[in-house]
């Protein structure tokens, strides 16, 4: 304590023998060191960084990433943008713990993985089958990669035609969830339409369907029944209740995420118009409204 005592007398001695300039560059002195200890014992902020080139993971993916994290025991990774996002310094621990679980190269995996398992003594069609199964699954994960698109299966059908010119039928299903409640529109339903049909030389884009899972919606060839497909009026009717539906959810869709939209519309040959006044319905966040259209 006398040391303590001895200090301070001392200082306040050579403090008072200072002018005030200099008494003032002695505490902006004292405030920057105590600044500085204040920065250098605070903990810096952690830096996270993105797994796999800040690839998008699917919602069955993200479920096995979650699992092998838990296993493993870490929990201080986060999920932006169906993105995986984890510290820094603990990069290689987080990767460790998905080996077998997540394949890097996701796109080309599948392919892989059918080529090493088969054997030269397996039956042809076994062969082709796997390596089939392997190309569907395939192209479902570089379709799942889209922003819009949470889950996708794709089935493909091919059939040898017989006679004298032969050649090869192919048919695509794409049956897509997209994420959270939103639904398929024409130009995305059209531009899956595409990316399936040019993986496929045999495949045409007429012979692709698209399945929105969250409406029911197909997309594609006519399924109709035979008696609605020779129906003008049947015809006409969906093309209208489509076309309405289509332009209302992209109206409102920048306001209201997930918006749905449902149109009845009723035609009316005397006057050679189509009038859409039927309780056109619209939720989103419990928002709800009526929409009134005439088309010519």
């Amino acid at each position: 304590m006398s040391f303590l005592g001895n200090f301070i007398s001392k200082a306040a001695t050579t403090v008072n023998t200072l002018s005030p300039a200099k008494r003032w560059l002695a505490l902006a002195l004292l405030v920057l060191l105590a600044f500085s200890l204040v920065v250098l014992c605070k903990p810096s902020a952690t830096q996270y960084v993105n797994l796999y080139q800040g690839r998008r993971f699917s919602s069955a993916e993200l479920a096995q990433i979650e699992q092998a994290f838990s296993n493993a025991g870490l929990n201080e990774w986060q999920i932006q943008d169906s993105q995986v996002t984890v510290p820094h310094p603990q990069k290689s621990s987080y990767l460790k713990a998905l080996e077998n679980v997540i394949e890097s190269d996701t796109l080309n995996v599948d392919m892989d993985v059918a080529l090493k398992n088969s054997s030269l003594w397996e039956p042809r069609h076994v062969k082709d089958l796997k390596i089939k199964h392997a190309k569907e699954k395939q192209l479902a994960r570089m379709l799942a990669s889209m922003k819009f698109i949470e889950d996708v299966t794709v089935r493909i059908d091919e059939i040898e035609t017989k006679g004298l010119r032969g050649g090869r039928k192919t048919t695509a299903l794409a049956a897509v969830k997209p994420t959270d409640d939103q639904q398929l529109d024409r130009h995305r339903a059209y531009a899956i339409r595409n990316a399936v049909a040019a993986c496929y030389a045999s495949l045409d884009l007429e012979q692709v369907t698209v399945l929105d899972l969250n409406s029911g919606r197909v997309f594609g060839r006519q399924q109709t029944a035979n008696s609605e497909a020779e129906d003008p009026y049947t015809v006409r009717k969906r093309h209208f209740e489509q076309l309405f539906q289509d332009r209302i959810r992209e109206e409102l869709s920048a306001e209201i995420p997930g918006v749905s939209v449902e149109i009845h519309v009723a035609l009316n040959y005397a006057n050679q118009s189509a009038t859409a006044p039927v309780a056109t319905s619209v939720t989103a966040e419990k928002i709800s409204a009526n929409f009134c259209r005439t088309c010519g």
